[in-house]
């Protein structure tokens, strides 16, 4: 179980890792979350041509989706800005997932 729960993980890492990198935007990743490490706030900042509003996901390493946000998310010149409270996260490792109709970026997130 361990090693298939090692596995799913790297395979998670390995995917949203590539999709973080791809971007309308040469030289530049669309999807910026600071600080991190994080305590309570987290800034979340997403470039796109795109204008659709996109959901933003937070997951633990188990893959399992622990906080979802969408209404704090606001458009600013082909930049959407979130402050998401995680005060309610426990210390560890996460990813943040920005999904966009078909799109779907990840960056990962230690909160202390």
């Amino acid at each position: 179980m361990e090693k298939r729960i090692t596995l799913l993980i790297l395979v998670f890492f390995i995917v949203t890792s590539v999709h973080a990198t791809q971007s309308g935007f040469p030289g530049k990743k669309p999807l910026s979350i600071y600080p991190n490490p994080a305590t309570d706030q987290l800034k979340v900042e997403f470039t796109t041509e795109n204008a659709m509003v996109p959901e933003i996901r937070i997951y633990d390493l188990t893959g399992k989706m622990v906080r979802r946000f969408d209404e704090e998310i606001t458009l600013d010149s082909k930049v959407f800005k979130a402050d998401l409270d995680i005060s309610d996260l426990k210390s560890g490792i996460y990813f943040v997932k920005v999904i966009q109709g078909e799109r779907v970026w990840s960056e990962k997130l230690l909160v202390q």
